[in-house]
């Protein structure tokens, strides 16, 4: 049941991270928290990449379910929007390595391809397109080493059928503020379910 409830929350984010206006309301060295007003289940702590501003890795927080981190990159490419929806819903093996430990391999859902707005204006021979991938519940063994490391390279695997597809196949980000940024977002989730949960008691006793 709590998996059916992970998948429906993170299919409902394509449409908030499409239409609701973020709001940051934490930030600490590289990394900061992002809400979405009209929408209150959803908490992302994340930074951004160092080769491409607008590469972003972090995790998710849904209210109600605080205690799971789901794994949450975006990616940018200039490979057409039409060969790249042929990805979605599709899991593309990324090589996550933090610092100078054993690079953790995970199969992440590619869950949102579209145009990214503005960018034929850019100073590149096609326009940028962006790709969202979450959907994943890395193992327990790999959040200690974010909170020891300073970096983390993230890095398509070029065995994944879909390598040709990512101009840039690889990005490094920064872990400075990761530690911080993940206990405000779960601050953030804890209260934000017990408000939830108080609610919904108070509409119970209603009836």
């Amino acid at each position: 049941m709590k998996l059916i409830y992970r998948i429906s929350a993170v299919l409902c984010l394509c449409i908030v991270l499409g239409y609701l206006q973020a709001e940051e309301v934490f930030s600490h060295k590289d990394w900061s928290v992002t809400t979405y007003p009209n929408d209150l289940k959803f908490i992302k702590y994340s930074t951004h990449g160092s080769n491409v501003w607008g590469h972003e890795f972090g995790f998710l927080k849904t209210v109600g379910d605080c205690k799971a981190d789901n794994l949450y990159v975006t990616w940018s490419s200039t490979t057409s929007i039409n060969i790249l929806k042929r990805m979605k819903s599709k899991k593309i093996l990324f090589d996550v390595k933090p610092d100078d430990n054993f690079a953790f391999q995970f199969p992440i859902p590619n869950l949102m391809v579209d145009h990214l707005s503005g960018s034929e204006y850019l100073e590149i021979p096609n326009p940028l397109n962006v790709m969202l991938f979450t959907n994943y519940f890395p193992q327990f063994t790999f959040i200690p080493t974010l909170e020891v490391g300073k970096n983390i390279i993230i890095k398509v695997n070029d065995k994944d059928p879909h390598y040709e597809n990512f101009d840039i196949n690889h990005d490094k980000f920064s872990l400075e503020g990761y530690i911080a940024a993940r206990q405000f977002a779960l601050e953030q989730c804890e209260q934000r379910s017990q408000t939830l949960k108080i609610i919904n008691q108070y509409k119970t006793a209603e009836r």
